[in-house]
Protein backbone atom coordinates (compact mmCIF):
# COMPACT_ATOMS: atom_id res chain seq x y z
CA UNK A 1 0.00 0.00 0.00
CA UNK A 2 1.18 3.79 -0.47
CA UNK A 3 3.31 2.42 -2.99
CA UNK A 4 5.00 4.63 -5.52
CA UNK A 5 5.01 3.49 -9.10
CA UNK A 6 6.49 5.08 -12.70
CA UNK A 7 4.61 3.96 -15.45
CA UNK A 8 6.08 5.54 -19.08
CA UNK A 9 7.16 8.86 -16.88
CA UNK A 10 4.11 9.11 -14.68
CA UNK A 11 3.94 8.66 -10.88
CA UNK A 12 1.39 6.56 -9.51
CA UNK A 13 0.36 5.28 -5.98
CA UNK A 14 -1.13 2.01 -5.21
CA UNK A 15 -4.17 2.34 -3.07
CA UNK A 16 -5.02 -1.08 -2.84
CA UNK A 17 -4.06 -4.98 -4.15
CA UNK A 18 -6.17 -7.55 -4.93
CA UNK A 19 -6.39 -11.01 -3.84
CA UNK A 20 -4.90 -13.50 -5.96
CA UNK A 21 -7.44 -14.41 -8.89
CA UNK A 22 -5.15 -16.62 -11.25
CA UNK A 23 -6.81 -16.90 -15.27
CA UNK A 24 -9.22 -14.40 -16.73
CA UNK A 25 -9.88 -14.48 -20.42
CA UNK A 26 -6.79 -16.13 -20.76
CA UNK A 27 -4.88 -13.99 -19.10
CA UNK A 28 -2.96 -13.88 -15.67
CA UNK A 29 -4.95 -10.86 -14.17
CA UNK A 30 -2.72 -11.03 -10.74
CA UNK A 31 0.07 -9.45 -12.75
CA UNK A 32 -2.38 -6.54 -14.40
CA UNK A 33 -2.12 -3.38 -12.82
CA UNK A 34 -5.62 -1.18 -12.71
CA UNK A 35 -5.20 2.11 -13.56
CA UNK A 36 -8.46 4.70 -14.07
CA UNK A 37 -9.88 4.96 -17.88
CA UNK A 38 -7.89 9.03 -17.95
CA UNK A 39 -4.96 7.77 -16.44
CA UNK A 40 -4.75 4.58 -18.40
CA UNK A 41 -5.30 6.81 -21.63
CA UNK A 42 -2.79 9.79 -20.48
CA UNK A 43 0.33 6.82 -20.11
CA UNK A 44 -0.38 5.13 -22.65
CA UNK A 45 -1.17 7.62 -25.10
CA UNK A 46 -4.58 5.99 -26.72
CA UNK A 47 -7.91 5.64 -26.93
CA UNK A 48 -7.72 2.18 -28.36
CA UNK A 49 -10.21 -0.61 -26.27
CA UNK A 50 -8.94 -4.46 -26.32
CA UNK A 51 -11.92 -5.66 -24.09
CA UNK A 52 -14.50 -4.54 -21.52
CA UNK A 53 -15.53 -6.97 -18.52
CA UNK A 54 -19.13 -6.70 -18.01
CA UNK A 55 -20.66 -8.09 -14.49
CA UNK A 56 -24.15 -9.22 -14.90
CA UNK A 57 -26.56 -9.44 -12.07
CA UNK A 58 -28.79 -12.13 -13.21
CA UNK A 59 -26.75 -14.94 -14.66
CA UNK A 60 -30.28 -16.55 -17.05
CA UNK A 61 -29.72 -12.69 -18.81
CA UNK A 62 -26.24 -13.24 -19.32
CA UNK A 63 -26.54 -14.47 -23.36
CA UNK A 64 -29.10 -11.92 -23.91
CA UNK A 65 -27.08 -9.04 -22.88
CA UNK A 66 -23.93 -10.40 -24.31
CA UNK A 67 -26.28 -10.31 -27.95
CA UNK A 68 -27.41 -6.62 -27.17
CA UNK A 69 -23.96 -5.48 -26.62
CA UNK A 70 -22.35 -6.69 -29.53
CA UNK A 71 -25.07 -5.84 -31.69
CA UNK A 72 -24.70 -2.01 -30.10
CA UNK A 73 -21.47 -1.74 -30.77
CA UNK A 74 -21.23 -3.41 -34.51
CA UNK A 75 -23.72 -0.60 -35.50
CA UNK A 76 -21.81 2.15 -34.12
CA UNK A 77 -18.85 1.10 -35.83
CA UNK A 78 -21.17 0.40 -38.73
CA UNK A 79 -19.53 -3.19 -39.08
CA UNK A 80 -20.69 -7.14 -38.43
CA UNK A 81 -17.71 -8.72 -36.91
CA UNK A 82 -15.93 -5.24 -34.85
CA UNK A 83 -16.89 -6.76 -31.82
CA UNK A 84 -17.12 -10.40 -30.10
CA UNK A 85 -19.22 -10.49 -26.74
CA UNK A 86 -18.57 -13.63 -24.83
CA UNK A 87 -20.07 -15.06 -21.84
CA UNK A 88 -17.75 -17.74 -19.13
CA UNK A 89 -20.64 -20.20 -20.94
CA UNK A 90 -19.55 -19.83 -24.50
CA UNK A 91 -16.15 -19.88 -23.45
CA UNK A 92 -16.75 -23.21 -21.36
CA UNK A 93 -18.15 -24.20 -24.77
CA UNK A 94 -15.48 -23.15 -27.33
CA UNK A 95 -12.84 -25.05 -24.58
CA UNK A 96 -14.92 -27.99 -24.53
CA UNK A 97 -15.11 -28.24 -28.29
CA UNK A 98 -11.41 -27.69 -28.49
CA UNK A 99 -11.07 -30.45 -26.20
CA UNK A 100 -13.33 -33.03 -28.01
CA UNK A 101 -10.85 -31.78 -30.95
CA UNK A 102 -7.70 -33.15 -29.57
CA UNK A 103 -9.54 -36.21 -28.13
CA UNK A 104 -11.22 -37.37 -31.44
CA UNK A 105 -7.22 -36.56 -32.95
CA UNK A 106 -6.01 -38.59 -29.69
CA UNK A 107 -8.17 -41.44 -30.70
CA UNK A 108 -7.29 -41.68 -34.54
CA UNK A 109 -3.82 -41.79 -32.92
CA UNK A 110 -4.27 -44.71 -30.76
CA UNK A 111 -6.31 -46.45 -33.13
CA UNK A 112 -3.23 -46.13 -35.36
CA UNK A 113 -0.97 -47.00 -32.78
CA UNK A 114 -2.94 -50.15 -32.06
CA UNK A 115 -3.22 -51.43 -35.65
CA UNK A 116 0.60 -51.25 -35.65
CA UNK A 117 0.46 -52.98 -32.77
CA UNK A 118 -1.08 -56.12 -33.80
CA UNK A 119 0.55 -56.17 -36.90
CA UNK A 120 3.61 -56.04 -34.61
CA UNK A 121 2.56 -59.25 -32.48
CA UNK A 122 1.41 -60.94 -35.46
CA UNK A 123 4.94 -60.59 -37.27
CA UNK A 124 6.63 -61.65 -33.86
CA UNK A 125 4.37 -64.62 -33.50
CA UNK A 126 4.53 -65.81 -36.94
CA UNK A 127 8.14 -66.24 -36.57
CA UNK A 128 8.03 -67.45 -33.03
CA UNK A 129 5.74 -70.21 -35.25
CA UNK A 130 8.72 -70.39 -38.08
CA UNK A 131 12.08 -70.77 -35.58
CA UNK A 132 9.80 -73.55 -33.21
CA UNK A 133 7.95 -75.77 -35.43
CA UNK A 134 10.49 -78.33 -34.70
CA UNK A 135 9.16 -77.88 -30.99
CA UNK A 136 5.74 -78.14 -32.15
CA UNK A 137 6.17 -81.18 -34.15
CA UNK A 138 7.93 -83.03 -30.84
CA UNK A 139 5.07 -81.58 -28.75
CA UNK A 140 2.37 -82.67 -30.97
CA UNK A 141 4.21 -86.48 -31.42
CA UNK A 142 4.69 -86.90 -27.44
CA UNK A 143 0.73 -86.81 -27.44
CA UNK A 144 0.26 -82.71 -27.35
CA UNK A 145 -3.56 -81.73 -29.10
CA UNK A 146 -4.03 -79.07 -31.74
CA UNK A 147 -6.02 -77.09 -28.83
CA UNK A 148 -3.28 -77.30 -26.57
CA UNK A 149 -0.35 -75.44 -29.17
CA UNK A 150 -3.62 -73.16 -29.67
CA UNK A 151 -3.26 -72.29 -26.30
CA UNK A 152 0.38 -72.00 -25.51
CA UNK A 153 0.99 -69.50 -28.52
CA UNK A 154 -2.16 -66.99 -27.55
CA UNK A 155 -1.21 -67.22 -24.40
CA UNK A 156 2.55 -66.55 -25.24
CA UNK A 157 1.05 -63.09 -27.49
CA UNK A 158 -1.37 -62.40 -24.57
CA UNK A 159 1.76 -62.22 -22.32
CA UNK A 160 3.45 -60.07 -24.94
CA UNK A 161 0.42 -57.12 -25.21
CA UNK A 162 0.28 -57.66 -21.42
CA UNK A 163 3.59 -56.30 -21.03
CA UNK A 164 3.78 -53.84 -23.34
CA UNK A 165 -0.07 -52.56 -21.91
CA UNK A 166 1.49 -52.01 -18.69
CA UNK A 167 4.47 -50.45 -19.96
CA UNK A 168 2.18 -48.32 -22.42
CA UNK A 169 -0.07 -47.03 -19.06
CA UNK A 170 2.69 -46.44 -16.88
CA UNK A 171 4.66 -44.61 -19.76
CA UNK A 172 1.01 -42.43 -20.07
CA UNK A 173 0.62 -41.73 -16.64
CA UNK A 174 3.94 -39.88 -16.10
CA UNK A 175 3.60 -37.92 -19.50
CA UNK A 176 0.20 -36.79 -18.07
CA UNK A 177 1.98 -35.69 -15.11
CA UNK A 178 4.49 -34.07 -17.00
CA UNK A 179 2.62 -32.61 -19.09
CA UNK A 180 -0.09 -31.12 -16.34
CA UNK A 181 3.11 -29.99 -14.32
CA UNK A 182 4.10 -27.64 -17.45
CA UNK A 183 0.12 -26.49 -18.27
CA UNK A 184 0.36 -25.33 -14.77
CA UNK A 185 3.60 -23.42 -15.08
CA UNK A 186 2.64 -21.61 -18.28
CA UNK A 187 -0.90 -20.90 -17.45
CA UNK A 188 -0.32 -19.97 -13.67
CA UNK A 189 -3.07 -22.28 -12.45
CA UNK A 190 -3.05 -25.57 -11.41
CA UNK A 191 -3.91 -28.37 -13.82
CA UNK A 192 -3.51 -31.63 -12.10
CA UNK A 193 -3.53 -34.80 -14.04
CA UNK A 194 -6.52 -37.10 -13.61
CA UNK A 195 -5.82 -40.93 -14.07
CA UNK A 196 -8.00 -43.07 -13.16
CA UNK A 197 -8.29 -46.89 -12.31
CA UNK A 198 -10.76 -48.01 -14.65
CA UNK A 199 -9.09 -46.05 -17.29
CA UNK A 200 -5.81 -48.50 -16.74
CA UNK A 201 -7.65 -51.33 -16.33
CA UNK A 202 -9.71 -50.83 -19.71
CA UNK A 203 -6.36 -49.68 -21.65
CA UNK A 204 -5.06 -53.32 -20.06
CA UNK A 205 -7.70 -55.15 -21.09
CA UNK A 206 -7.42 -53.90 -24.47
CA UNK A 207 -4.21 -54.86 -24.63
CA UNK A 208 -4.77 -58.40 -24.20
CA UNK A 209 -7.72 -58.52 -26.48
CA UNK A 210 -5.52 -56.73 -29.53
CA UNK A 211 -3.16 -59.38 -28.48
CA UNK A 212 -5.03 -62.47 -28.35
CA UNK A 213 -7.27 -61.12 -31.56
CA UNK A 214 -3.34 -60.44 -33.22
CA UNK A 215 -1.99 -63.90 -31.94
CA UNK A 216 -4.99 -66.10 -32.68
CA UNK A 217 -3.48 -66.69 -37.02
CA UNK A 218 0.26 -67.55 -36.03
CA UNK A 219 -1.32 -69.67 -33.15
CA UNK A 220 -3.61 -71.50 -35.21
CA UNK A 221 -1.00 -72.03 -37.91
CA UNK A 222 1.31 -73.77 -35.74
CA UNK A 223 -1.95 -75.72 -33.94
CA UNK A 224 -2.80 -76.98 -37.52
CA UNK A 225 1.21 -78.57 -38.43
CA UNK A 226 1.36 -82.22 -38.94
CA UNK A 227 3.69 -83.25 -36.48
CA UNK A 228 5.51 -85.60 -39.16
CA UNK A 229 6.19 -82.56 -41.41
CA UNK A 230 7.08 -80.39 -38.32
CA UNK A 231 9.58 -82.74 -36.79
CA UNK A 232 10.93 -83.14 -40.40
CA UNK A 233 11.55 -79.10 -40.86
CA UNK A 234 14.30 -79.33 -37.88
Amino acid sequence: MNDKLLINGEKFVVVGVFEKGGMLYSNDVDRNIFLTLRAAKEVLQTDEIKYVVVRVYDIDEAEEIAEEIEEVINDNHGLDDFATAMTMGSMLEQIGDIFNIIRGILVGIAAIALIVASIGIMNTMLMSVMERTHEIGVMKAIGAKSKDVLSLFLLESSMVSLVGGVCGCVLGWVVAIVISSAASMMSGMEIAASVKLEVILGGIAVALIVGVLSGFYPARKASKMSPVEAVRYG
